[in-house]
């Protein structure tokens, strides 16, 4: 089961719901599972996991195409440069020279396509790297942590997020941590799992927030449930929003000093607070539940 955790923003608690998840599964010891953190922007995961996997990563450079141009070849035709919707080519017909700003190209192929005089072949460029880490347990049923790293300066997330998701593994559980908001790299994250759970806050900034990725996964046509973080324990606008929209309330995180300082020390909820951890596992159940109801009525 490939279950998502994902938000509008940055800072909702999206990787707190995620990290302290997939820990709780993990010492329930009945579950294989993994955790991908594909926020590979700025990944931030390791800073909960690290001290579960503490043995050797083994790291992953992934690679796009991108076109490399023969000037003897070339006859600056123009047609390259006319089909590339990135305008990452650059063609100077008098001076005979063209090039590429490798930065603009999104690997799409096009300009190889429509060349006639076979002046551009492909070369690989890297654009990051992806970690996997083990943690085997006793009964040799381990479990992983893998999470992408975007090279400085490379503006293009989707290729890491799809190598990672080439690691899934079918018939077991992983959790892939999203980057917030809802671009393409997002959506490549999101568009085949089994479930998305959505961390939204209780204020009116949160309800804006949480309206955005719900038009985006009704477009999906994802199930989907909500987890409220750092909530006050007053009935709010988005508890009045999710009743009138039929969204399934998965979970209520209080907002407690004890909360905050635990995750100021980089340290994981369900490790520290036993009710914490029942209320995650709990949390599990109920998306197992609405995933089965979902698929009922598919």
């Amino acid at each position: 089961m490939k279950i998502a955790i994902a938000s509008a923003k940055g800072g909702t608690g999206k990787t707190t719901i995620a990290t302290n998840l997939f820990e709780a599964l993990r010492l329930e010891g009945n579950f294989t599972v993994d955790f991908f953190d594909t926020n590979v922007g700025e990944p931030d995961a390791h800073l909960f996991l690290d001290n579960i996997y503490t043995e050797q990563t083994n790291k992953e450079v992934v690679n796009i195409k991108i076109p490399l141009f023969d000037k003897e070849k070339c006859t600056y035709c123009g047609k390259c440069l006319h089909y590339c919707e990135y305008d990452a080519i650059v063609m100077n017909k008098e001076d005979r020279n063209i090039y590429l700003i490798d930065n603009k190209c999104t690997s799409c192929g096009a300009c190889i396509y429509v060349c006639n005089d076979n002046a551009i072949t492909e070369i690989d460029k890297e654009i990051g790297i992806i970690n996997i880490r083990e943690n085997k347990s006793s009964d040799n049923q381990g479990s992983r942590f893998i999470d992408g790293y975007l090279n400085i300066g490379h503006p293009f997330v989707s290729p890491i997020v799809q190598s990672m998701k080439t690691k899934l593994i079918t018939g077991q559980i992983s959790i892939i941590d999203t980057a917030p908001g809802t671009s393409r790299a997002v959506v490549e994250a999101l568009y085949d799992v089994d479930y998305i759970v959505l961390v939204a806050e209780s204020s009116a900034f949160g309800l804006h927030d949480l309206q955005l990725m719900v038009k985006m996964l009704n477009e999906l046509r994802k199930g989907f449930g909500v987890v409220i973080n750092r909530y006050h324990g007053e009935h709010n606008i988005v508890q009045e929003y999710l009743e009138k929209a039929q969204i399934p309330l998965l979970m209520e995180i209080p907002f407690k000093m004890e909360y905050a300082r635990i995750y100021s020390e980089s340290e994981l909820l369900v490790n520290n607070n036993d009710d914490m951890r029942k209320k995650f596992l709990e949390l599990f159940e109920k998306i197992k539940s609405e995933y089965m109801l979902k698929a009922m009525y598919r």
